[in-house]
């Protein structure tokens, strides 16, 4: 719910008025859980950019190929 604002600055206004502001309604939310995916994906894609700049063009693609099944697996797993 967006607040409600009647002057320039409504918190300034609300603080020299007394009025306390509305709480928050928070709701829960879903966290992923520990994975090492990420630190997989890094070091793939660590040895890809090693592997362009010295045009090993095999191990380039076999390092994208990699390292997109890591983002894929992670992704789609529960």
């Amino acid at each position: 719910m967006l607040p409600r604002v009647e002057t320039i600055d409504a918190f300034w206004h609300d603080k020299r008025t007394g009025r306390a502001p509305a709480k928050p309604a928070y709701q829960a939310i879903e966290m992923p859980r520990n994975s090492p995916a990420g630190f997989i994906t890094a070091f793939f894609a660590t040895i890809m950019g090693f592997s362009l700049i010295w045009h090993i063009w095999w191990l380039a693609i076999l390092n994208f190929i990699a390292a997109a099944i890591v983002v894929l697996i992670a992704g789609w797993s529960i």
